[in-house]
């Protein structure tokens, strides 16, 4: 019954408007039917409530996205040293010193970027050699996140040196193991 009246109210608007519009002497101008307008504006709440939906859902999930993908870059850091110090390894086995010259180890200059452009890796200073590790017989290599990475607080220094020693430390300088 109650789909039937509302086919007749649809009928009459519609037939109303057909008939304002004939006494205007055009068959498209005039105003649109009450069935039309009905259906706009129902047609807009309905987007304007699906996008406030989406607006939350992505409210909550694009900070657990980006964790998420920050924490998959970690692991270009830990290969990438990985790399290097096997490269630094095989360039001591012939020439029975380590080296900092990245061009030698076919790696391009110093600092070395990886290859997605997340980390800069270096050789660490060890004061000219009068430290207490000289580049001759030992190496300590740093990866730092630059770029979007930069914005991972938790892991923002990988540390890889000649003793196959590896560490991490976060944005305070403290120690976090979970980043290997």
């Amino acid at each position: 019954m109650l789909l039937t009246a509302n086919r007749c109210v649809d009928a009459l608007t519609s037939e109303t408007w057909r008939i304002a519009a004939a006494k205007r002497g055009s068959a498209t101008a005039g105003i649109l039917p009450r069935a039309v307008l009905l259906n706009y504006s129902s047609l807009h709440a309905e987007l304007v409530v699906a996008m406030a939906i989406i607006a939350l859902l992505v409210s909550i999930a694009y900070p657990s996205y980006r964790v998420f993908v920050l924490r998959s870059h970690r692991a270009e850091a830990t290969m990438a040293l990985v790399d290097v110090a096997k490269r630094m390894e095989r360039y001591f086995a012939t020439n029975l010193v380590y080296t900092n010259d990245f061009v030698a180890l076919g790696l391009g200059g110093e600092p070395y970027i990886t290859d997605n452009g997340h980390y800069s890796i270096r050789v660490r200073d060890n004061g000219g050699g009068g430290g207490a590790c000289p580049i001759a017989i030992c190496f300590e290599l740093e990866a730092a996140p630059i770029g979007p990475q930069a914005d991972d607080t938790e892991c923002a220094l990988f540390q890889l040196n000649s003793s196959r020693e590896r560490g991490a430390l976060d944005d305070d300088d403290n120690q976090n193991d979970s980043c290997w």
